[in-house]
């Protein structure tokens, strides 16, 4: 039998949840999204928790559920690694938040003591900045294929002991200034002129990122990509 605090909460979460469709509804189908409607969803943002969230399997809430094909999971199985030589590392995620794919390119200056970062979505280029590695930074802009986000992209890093240095990349996207999601990159290690992953050239993507987001953040990005005729 039901316990009645249980089904006041559950009444609660189904009111907000219900709340934040209709609201975003509105937002994406907006062609100008006005600032009323974006200050309704970054409330529901503020209020809403991160939570941990897979890149290859993230369907989104329901009602907003992909098929799985796994053909195409397969392939990018096998090229969703990061991978390092030298002093440079790749890595390429195929991001079902966003329904594109995310690659984050990390190259050692040694002579410089920074590195050079280059972010993509799909082949949209949202961060090449040199960051140095003696102070941690951060630099913000728009998200071209969802025009109601901005992202930052904070890059940190800290000399250890042993004289190396880790190197931490991670971008959240948010609406306002109410962060929606978060990606977190695996650190690097520059040693001795080469950058790894810990001292690995070589990582297994689920391995390498770490996704989290808040429920209506996922279900303003399913709105706009239907409201643009994609599923």
């Amino acid at each position: 039998m039901w316990n009645a605090s249980l089904i006041s909460i559950r009444m609660k979460n189904l009111s907000v949840l219900g709340l934040a469709l209709f609201s975003l509804a509105a937002l994406v189908q907006a062609q100008e999204p006005t600032k009323e409607q974006l200050q309704g969803l970054e409330q529901l943002l503020a209020k809403a928790e991160l939570e941990d969230a897979n890149a290859e399997f993230d369907d989104g809430i329901e009602g907003t559920r992909r098929s799985w094909n796994p053909v195409s999971w397969f392939k990018n199985k096998l090229k969703n690694k990061c991978q390092c030589e030298a002093t440079k590392c790749d890595c390429c995620f195929k991001l079902k938040l966003f329904d594109n794919t995310a690659c984050l390119t990390a190259e050692q200056l040694v002579a410089e003591k920074a590195v050079q970062i280059v972010f993509k979505l799909d082949e949209k280029e949202l961060v090449n900045k040199k960051f140095t590695t003696e102070r941690n930074d951060q630099v913000c802009g728009g998200v071209p294929t969802l025009p109601f986000l901005k992202f930052c992209f904070t890059q940190q890093s800290e000399e250890e002991a042993d004289a190396s240095i880790t190197s931490c990349s991670s971008v959240d996207f948010r609406v306002g200034g109410t962060v929606g999601a978060v990606l977190q990159f695996r650190c690097l290690e520059f040693k001795d002129g080469k950058v790894s992953f810990g001292g690995y050239k070589e990582v297994e993507k689920e391995k390498a990122l770490v996704i989290k987001v808040k429920n209506p953040f996922r279900a303003a990005v399913a709105l706009y990509r239907k409201s643009l005729g994609k599923q």
